[in-house]
């Protein structure tokens, strides 16, 4: 549930201008700016301004020339979803409204309002209609949660089945408790911070039987195991209905995120995005791959598409997760031009 402000949250800007809102158990910790995605160190005290915190070894990245219809990453020349000719990253048109969300940075807004596009093109909107928003209470998780193997295989089942695959075969590995069998694809879902946070391409075998992954450390983060199962599940999806298994692109690990919200799942994984640590532990870090302010963008969207009042999701959302969701809602209201197109499967100027 998400409570008033309080003594027990502590709000401040980061460096780029934008105020957080964390438990203030977690003060002077490392954490990652859902905005910005910068690692800064938070204050101690309300109003104080977030501090730069060490950054780790640059990785190197790829600029990747994007779609012009769908923004999505292209290896090659051309989109492998849609065909077009890829466009080279600085000379990406975006949609016009994208920098008036103040949500997410334009870019990123561009590639969840098209890619979104893309999603109801493939499936339609019967695929959203059809399905309801699954929120994290007893009516969609019933009973006490158990960290045993027959509860998770309990909790895999229900996501499978909230995402309509219930036909597939899937086969739940834990780490290390077992050694994944390289004959067979493998899901690899989100770790809690010092596992690695990686999903894997999906080798193609006959049977189509899957292999789900999960670490053992992610048994008493329950949000985060809910999180990870969806993400899985995403790729899943990705797969079997959009028909991607020879031609995943390169940013596939995005899309499975985005698909969560499609299926009536993003609830779950918007809230699982973000970890927060205690004790020795303490510290807040980004999960996954689309960041929480996305997922609240995409959240918004589908419950403009669906005509639902965007408020009832906010209870049940944390951190500034409540926060993003209005503002991305007002940005929608006040564009139905946009969400009129994309509802009917166009993403256009």
């Amino acid at each position: 549930m998400n409570d008033a402000p309080g003594e027990m949250e502590l709000r401040f800007p980061c460096i780029c201008g934008k105020e957080l809102v964390i438990p203030a158990e977690v003060a002077g910790s490392d954490m990652e700016c859902p905005w910005c995605t910068r690692l800064v160190i938070a204050p101690v005290r309300n109003g104080s301004m977030a501090s730069p915190a060490p950054e780790p070894p640059p990785m190197e990245e790829i600029e990747f020339a994007r779609c012009p219809e769908c923004a999505g990453a292209c290896a090659g020349t051309a989109c492998l979803l849609c065909g077009r000719d890829a466009v080279p990253a600085g000379d990406r048109r975006l949609l016009l409204p994208c920098g008036d969300q103040g949500v997410v940075p334009p870019p990123m807004a561009d590639w969840i309002l098209r890619k979104y596009a893309w999603l109801i093109r493939q499936r339609g909107m019967g695929e959203i209609l059809g399905r309801r928003i699954v929120l994290p209470t007893d009516e969609f998780f019933p009973g006490v949660w158990e960290p045993t193997r027959e509860d998770l295989e309990d909790l895999l089942r229900r996501v499978q089945g909230f995402a309509g695959l219930e036909g597939l075969h899937l086969r739940l590995l834990l780490h290390p408790g077992d050694a994944p069998d390289a004959s067979i694809p493998v899901a690899l879902g989100w770790k809690s911070p010092g596992e690695s946070t990686v999903c894997t391409h999906f080798p193609r075998r006959s049977g189509d039987q899957y292999s789900v992954v999960i670490g053992e450390g992610l048994f008493a983060d329950r949000a985060g195991l809910v999180a990870t199962l969806a993400h899985a599940v995403g790729h899943l999806y990705i797969l079997e209905r959009l028909k991607l298994r020879e031609k995943l692109p390169p940013d596939h690990e995005l899309l499975a995120d985005l698909v969560t919200v499609f299926l009536g799942l993003g609830v779950l994984t918007c809230e699982g995005s973000i970890w927060i640590g205690t004790g020795a532990r303490g510290g807040i870090a980004r999960q996954g791959f689309l960041s929480q302010a996305g997922f609240s963008l995409a959240l918004a969207l589908d419950a403009a598409l669906r005509a639902a009042d965007s408020r009832e999701i906010l209870p049940h959302l944390g951190l500034n997760a409540h926060e993003y969701v209005s503002r991305s809602a007002r940005f929608l209201a006040d564009h139905p031009d946009l969400v009129e197109k994309i509802r009917l499967g166009k993403a256009e100027d």
